[in-house]
């Protein structure tokens, strides 16, 4: 039996769980040769959160999966029917153990790891806690990057995707999981604090202990972030997060200062960190996120834009090729989509108007209809396609 939480209870229900979801996965997928399922996220590192209400055991978050199939045709298969396989395992286990449950699965082909992997908080987590439930271990057997090679682009990357899942949980009208994510947001300002120092730790129960120095340096001072409410609340989410949760919701989050605090938070600590990045400290917000999109190296951008056309799951019709000519050489997909992410997300924040203006420059280049006026519907459905199931 593996260790997925600290309740020794809920780790029994939890095994279950797990055992049921590999057998469904294997059953599901007999025809793609899969090589490796592998456990990832919160589960492998013995960390999930499971809540307790009414006697009966569910999930807080999801099971996360990487799934390894030779590389070409098979791999490529298997991504294009990976929204109605996930949609497949989240309805029938939802049914047999009487409560929501959420899967989220990955895919790389076996070539993933035999050539040399990219230094990112993905790969530091799988290298370092990642579990082979079935199949073939094709993990390296030597140490291949430390954290202190973590990109800070990364660190920033790894915010802004939680701004985006905000958006979504908001447009969505997901009150229960908003209320969760929240606590996902303060654990992973300090992952990305850490991170972006070169400090990255996995753990969430570890990273309280590691940012207490941190939060007291010049850098983080600049983001105004106060560190005393900071370190408490991330305190309280750390214990929430990795303990037995009676059912998330205000009543149990004392400590927490309100969305709107945390909201405000994780914004001035994007602007902090794609500050740094870009070497500047005077900008205004929106003169940022403008330079933000230009700082990649030309090489990168066209590899970016090749990966995109050929995505697999890459919404159809939506690239403006006209536009994409004055773009190419400029900006990659990846970083125009963050880019109008989180100028709907300040704009949501501070209610700045200005934001709005060049939300639509940033998706020229992709193909819409003018279906809504701030585009966030566009642009959470490129950050699905291109980058969070990427």
């Amino acid at each position: 039996m593996l260790t997925l939480c600290i309740d020794k209870t809920s780790n029994t229900w939890a095994n279950r769980l797990l055992n049921r979801t590999v057998q469904l996965i294997e059953k599901k997928t007999a025809e793609d040769a899969i090589n490796s399922i592998i456990l990832t996220g919160s589960f492998s590192r013995g960390e999930a959160s499971i809540t307790h209400k009414d006697n009966r055991y569910s999930l807080a978050g999801d099971l996360e999966f990487l799934l390894v199939a030779p590389t070409g045709n098979s791999l490529s298969k298997l991504i294009k029917k990976s929204h109605a396989l996930k949609s497949s395992l989240v309805k029938q286990l939802s049914q047999e153990f009487n409560t929501p449950v959420d899967v989220d699965l990955g895919f790389v082909g076996t070539d993933y790891f035999q050539c040399k992997i990219r230094p990112s908080i993905f790969n530091y987590d799988l290298i370092h806690n990642g579990k082979v439930v079935a199949g073939v271990d094709l993990f390296p057997k030597h140490t291949l990057f430390a954290n202190a090679d973590i990109p800070r682009e990364d660190a920033l990357e790894l915010l802004m995707n939680r701004a985006i899942e905000l958006m979504d949980l908001k447009v969505a009208g997901e009150e229960e999981a908003l209320n969760y994510h929240y606590i996902k947001i303060i654990l992973d300002m300090a992952g990305s604090a850490l991170a972006f120092s070169g400090n990255y730790i996995s753990s969430y129960l570890k990273r309280y202990e590691a940012i207490k120095g941190l939060v007291k340096s010049d850098w983080w001072q600049k983001s105004t972030i106060p560190a005393s409410p900071f370190l408490e609340t991330l305190l309280q989410a750390s214990t929430l997060k990795t303990s037995i949760i009676p059912g998330v919701d205000k009543t149990n989050l004392p400590d927490f200062c309100g969305e709107n605090v945390i909201e405000n938070w994780l914004a001035q600590l994007i602007i902090n960190e794609m500050s740094s990045l870009a070497a500047e400290e005077s900008l205004s917000t929106k003169k940022l996120l403008d330079k933000y999109v230009h700082l990649e190296k030309r090489g990168s951008i066209l590899r970016c834009w090749a990966k995109f056309i050929l995505h697999p799951t890459r919404p159809p019709g939506t690239i403006d090729y006209f536009h994409l000519a004055h773009r190419i050489v400029k900006s990659s997909p990846r970083r125009l989509i963050y880019s109008a992410a989180m100028k709907c997300f300040f704009h949501q924040t501070s209610a700045e108007s200005s934001f709005i203006d060049t939300v639509k420059d940033d998706l020229s280049v992709f193909h819409f209809g003018k279906k809504n006026h701030l585009y966030i519907d566009e642009t959470l459905l490129l950050w699905k396609s291109y980058i969070r199931h990427n």
